[in-house]
């Protein structure tokens, strides 16, 4: 005999551990039961202890509301069973997804639901994403029915699309009322009474009978006007389409616009949530994630990527279709076998959603447009054919801290972003240390000559002001004492050069005052597409094993960021800065070279004796330059220790055996 909603509390010890798939059959196994009940007064299944409990799973669990709750209300119901959910297909992947959005509490005010304020979800095209965001405005709307929500789409049809999509659940079913059409019978409205295609008034609000000019969701699309009107929520689901991405204006103007919607918001800090696939590397989710700097905390689960920035309050989900294990893209490099998804097979690849989008499928899809798969299932706007830097070459030129040398002369370049002629507002630095090894051939074997070899040590990418960019520049050379500090000599660059002399004088070590006193401010190179050239120079570096990365260059960033610049930076005019100062490394080569000449010993200091250095002789570093390590701590002879006044005596002629005042 069936349990009844009292034994499953007793069973589960409460309502509210009651697993969803259970409480969701035993919802839809007594529908009638519950449709009877509302007969006898609408207000009868929302205040019993059952209404009670699915309404505040309901308004709490996002995931509850798209795998059951919703599921009579949503279009792709049509009469089959729960089981047919997507959301149920792969249910790991989709309560991440549900966790990306604001965990709503109907006890506190809407700007304190979260301290993130903007959320960016990049997911395959058809993987149920505006789907779940439909669900999560509804919740919205259950929690608090006052809320003003704008939906920015690329075209109006879309917009109002998605609007039409949330009033559904919300739709009276006189046939066969819905599972929210019981419990939350006060959300619930006639077709007839549904009004205007664009826009939804909530009717508990609309009960209230307060005019205001902005109904609880309004449509539109990128770009209309919209001014004078405020928003708790923004949800700028497709505001990205491949129509308005069609050149690098429209991406830009498209971006901007983006931006300009975000004033929309209540003044306060209330929420955008950014939904969409990629289209172009200049896009505005390639914007964001060029933005995407600070303090973050990286979270990598099944074929998705989590970045929490803590500085900006920018939380960012992105989830690719198929990724071949890194592992055996490497594996089948060395064996010159085609680095393809063919050629590493299902049981090699990672897939997000393998019961939605299976291998199978997704090579089909690959066969018809390798680019158009690339952006639209696997945020990556750019074909493989078209990539020159692949993350199989940069996985390669990636050695971990074992691998660093222990010393060689360093050089440090900056390109300054704090200038009208940067249309960005970080600068970037770089550190490498430079190495003689001997020269390999295509095959691995020595060939008897000695190679310049350069090891980045460190990127610094970040916003500055003038205090912060001296002090970062000298920073950088504290660290790692660069015989060399090079920066581009763009437009009012130069203007540092005072600030960087009182910064490095600060710090009281005659070789960085000398370094930071002698910055190398070289040309801007103004030749036709010089950048792109001087880039495309670092190929032979990194393929030929004469440029390499450490794998904590980039620190808590990631070095997938660095990746992703390289990959792209040939083919998109935007999010190039670290290859591009990279670049300009090169030019110092031969002056390292010559300081290796100059100083045998430091060129070849080996681990062992940078060890010994540091640790047994006194005020040494790594090469063994007396002076230049750490200091020593000073010797005190024994009487100098010695208090005569110090006494301690025990009580009772006990012995003091714990030192003084102390006894036992």
């Amino acid at each position: 005999m069936p349990l009844d909603f009292p034994q499953l509390c007793e069973l589960h010890g409460s309502a509210d551990r009651i697993p969803d798939e259970v409480l969701y059959e035993y919802l839809d196994s007594n529908r009638q039961n519950l449709i009877n009940e509302m007969q006898l007064g609408i207000d009868r299944i929302p205040h019993s202890k059952l209404g009670l409990e699915v309404r505040r799973r309901t308004k709490s669990d996002l995931y509850w509301l798209c795998a059951y709750f919703g599921w009579d209300s949503s279009p792709y119901c049509d009469g089959r069973p729960v089981g047919e959910n997507w959301f149920l297909k792969e249910p790991e992947q989709y309560r991440m997804m549900c966790e990306l959005f604001v965990k709503k509490d109907d006890s506190k005010p809407i700007l304190e639901q979260s301290e993130i304020k903007k959320r960016v979800l990049l997911w395959p095209r058809g993987g149920m994403k505006s789907t779940c965001d439909g669900y999560d405005v509804s919740q919205w709307i259950l929690n608090f029915p006052h809320i003003r929500i704008l939906i920015l789409t690329g075209e109006d049809s879309l917009a109002v699309g998605f609007v039409t999509e949330v009033k559904g659940h919300f739709l009276i079913n006189e046939q066969q009322p819905t599972l929210m059409n019981l419990f939350f019978p006060e959300f619930c409205i006639l077709e007839k009474d549904l009004g205007a295609a664009q826009e939804f008034i909530c009717p508990v609000f609309a009960a209230k009978k307060i005019k205001r000019a902005v109904p609880t969701l309004l449509a539109s699309s990128v770009g209309a006007t919209k001014s004078g009107k405020h928003y708790e929520l923004i949800k700028a689901d497709d505001g990205v389409t491949d129509k308005n991405t069609e050149t690098s204006e429209q991406c830009a103007s498209i971006s901007n616009k983006l931006f300009l919607a975000e004033k929309l918001l209540i003044a306060g800090g209330h929420y955008i949530d950014y939904i969409g696939t990629r289209y172009a590397d200049e896009d505005h989710y390639g914007v964001l994630l060029e933005n995407n700097v600070g303090d973050i905390v990286v979270t990598e689960g099944r074929g998705w990527v989590l970045t929490e920035n803590k500085s900006s309050g920018t939380n960012i989900l992105i989830g690719r279709a198929v990724q071949i294990k890194p592992e055996v893209a490497i594996a089948l490099a060395k064996a010159d076998k085609p680095v393809t998804y063919q050629q590493a097979g299902e049981e090699n690849c990672i897939l997000l959603i393998p019961n939605i989008m299976p291998f199978k499928w997704l090579m089909q899809e690959f066969s018809r447009n390798e680019k158009i798969f690339e952006g639209q299932l696997n945020q990556n706007p750019r074909s493989a054919s078209s990539v020159t830097f692949d993350r199989l070459l940069m996985l390669k030129a990636t050695v971990n801290y074992k691998a660093m040398p222990p010393s060689g002369p360093v050089s440090q370049v900056w390109d300054f972003a704090y200038s009208s002629q940067k249309k960005r507002d970080y600068s970037t630095g770089c550190s490498i240390m430079w190495r003689e090894e001997k020269e390999l051939d295509e095959k691995g074997l020595e060939t008897g000559r000695m190679a310049t070899v350069g090891y980045v040590q460190k990127i610094v990418r970040g916003r500055f002001n003038h205090a912060t960019l001296a002090r970062a520049v000298v920073d950088l050379a504290v660290e790692f004492k660069p015989f060399i500090v090079g920066v581009e000599k763009s437009s009012g660059a130069d203007f540092l050069t005072l600030p960087i002399e009182i910064e490095a004088a600060r710090t009281n070590q005659p070789d960085i005052v000398a370094v930071c006193s002698h910055i190398d401010w070289f040309p801007v190179d103004n030749q036709k597409d010089a950048k792109k050239v001087r880039m495309a120079a670092l190929y032979p570096w990194i393929l030929d094993g004469r440029l390499k990365f450490a794998s904590h260059c980039m620190g808590v960033v990631g070095m997938d960021v660095l990746y992703s610049e390289f990959e792209k930076c040939l083919t998109s005019h935007h999010h190039d800065d670290i290859p591009d100062v990279v670049s300009h490394q090169p030019r110092y080569a031969p002056r390292a070279t010559q300081q290796m000449v100059e100083n045998p010993q430091e060129a070849k200091t080996s681990k062992e004796q940078a060890a010994w250095n540091i640790l047994f002789v006194e005020g040494c570093d790594a090469f063994g330059r007396e002076g230049m390590g750490v200091p020593m701590p000073t010797d005190h002879d024994e009487e100098d220790l010695h208090d005569d006044e110090m006494q301690a005596e025990a009580p009772g002629g006990m012995p003091n055996i714990l030192g003084t005042g102390l006894y036992g």
